[in-house]
């Protein structure tokens, strides 16, 4: 047993079916051992009586983890993985957890030194086996196999109409609606994706959208963030091994967290130089002391709305309105008297900030609100447009009105059946 992975003529850079090592993990590479060795033991048994080997075990074959199954690993590592052979030996512990901790595929003697497998029939195992199924694929994944699929069938057809053969390259993105064709395609294909169970509510559609405009190193946006299309332009290239798929799930760091990290650094080193000789109970006193850090509020993205407001190079982040809190964008107030004085005072002290030298910002247009809403519907580039979201969620516009008479026009794009929306004046707390 060797893990394969198959490459149909569509699929292969090469144009042709071809068959490459998996990069296997440990549970799988032990699977693939232990079903060797078994295989081996049955066969050398029934050569031994003159007999059949049979595919079905009626009691567990055990192997020694240092005599057997390690030297089996030492000899066969190509045709187990494509990962690059270990040079050091602690792979012999990570070996060892994951026979120990695997208890759904091995078994293991009294000592811990022995496994087996735990599947009796070895004609029930491979890719399909109920303990060996791999991860369930996360929508980020999911979202670059729908795209993909998409991108290929809009350019065979395109194909199909010009008379020519269909390109694996683009020139080009082609670019799919989330509504109408990405969540269609979703619904229709769920069970082709992934393996986790089919949602019943549509919170995921909101889910989506998220991972869609997060991904920026797999997916493109349109203008008004509803259609989406592959950053890749290479079809033939998107793949397990594909450089930015490896990349889901890990942290980026961002530049300044690096320069945060070697500030604070070059702080510790300061203040260690500073304290004198070092000892248990002054590094047990700078514990304490900078405990209190850890109460720091953490800033959450669903506390804040970063928009861009007309005149202003860098967007600004709102915090959202909340029950108790309104907040307002403010400049600084040029008409204040002794507005000099004020500025010149020594501001190395924490002090509140004087609101009477401050001013509301007029907003030159009405549109909606970037932070007077809930945080879960999603604003285009130019505040003219709202996406809903399931449940009750409110937004309201920058301006207010007391007196006289005013009306406006909304226009609905798009609306899911069975849906109500409730659009009028509001109070300006709800």
């Amino acid at each position: 047993m060797v893990c394969y992975v198959f490459n149909c003529t569509e699929c292969s850079p090469t144009k042709k079916e071809s068959w490459t090592p998996k990069q296997a993990n440990f549970a799988h590479m032990c699977v693939t051992v232990l079903a060797n060795l078994t295989y081996q033991a049955i066969k050398k048994r029934a050569d031994e009586t003159g007999t059949t080997p049979e595919g079905t075990l009626h009691e567990p074959v055990y192997f020694s983890l240092e005599e057997q199954i390690i030297p089996y690993f030492d000899a066969q590592w190509e045709n187990l993985t494509s990962m690059t052979r270990r040079v050091k030996n602690t792979w012999h512990q990570t070996l060892l957890k994951t026979l120990s901790k695997e208890t759904e595929l091995f078994e293991a003697m009294a000592d811990g030194h022995a496994f087996a497998l735990k599947e009796r029939n070895l004609l029930a195992i491979g890719p399909v086996h109920e303990a060996l199924k791999q991860h369930i694929a996360d929508f980020a994944h999911m979202c670059v196999t729908v795209l993909a699929n998409l991108t290929y069938q809009a350019i065979k057809k395109r194909a199909d109409e010009t008379g020519t053969t269909p390109e694996g390259t683009l020139h080009e993105p082609v670019y799919f609606s989330l509504e109408e064709q990405i969540i269609p395609y979703f619904d229709a294909q769920w069970e082709n994706l992934t393996s986790m169970t089919r949602r019943v509510k549509n919170t995921w559609h909101q889910t989506l959208l998220k991972t869609l405009s997060k991904e920026t190193e797999l997916f493109e946006a349109m203008a008004d963030g509803h259609a989406f299309a592959l950053k890749e332009r290479n079809l033939l290239a998107i793949g397990p091994v594909h450089e930015a798929l490896k990349q889901i799930g890990r942290n980026k760091p961002s530049s300044s967290s690096s320069l945060r990290d070697s500030s604070k650094d070059l702080l510790d080193k300061i203040d260690d130089s500073s304290e004198g000789p070092k000892t248990r109970g002054s590094s047990k006193r700078r514990n304490v002391e900078g405990g209190n850090n850890s109460l720091k509020k953490t800033k959450f993205t669903a506390d804040y709305s970063s928009t861009r407001i007309a005149g202003i190079a860098s967007p600004i982040d709102f915090p959202f309105n909340r029950e108790g809190y309104r907040y307002y964008l403010v400049e600084k107030d040029m008409c204040v008297p002794n507005r000099e004085l004020l500025e010149q005072e020594d501001s190395g002290y924490a002090k509140p900030i004087p609101a009477h030298i401050y001013r509301v910002v007029v907003h030159p247009t009405v549109t909606l609100s970037p932070n007077d809403r809930a945080y879960q519907l999603k604003l285009s580039d130019d505040r003219l447009a709202v996406t809903g979201f399931e449940g009750y969620c409110i937004a309201r516009a920058t301006h207010a009105v007391s007196h006289g008479t005013w009306y406006y026009e909304v226009v609905f794009t798009s609306q899911p059946p069975e849906s109500h929306i409730r659009i009028g004046w509001s109070q300006s707390l709800g």
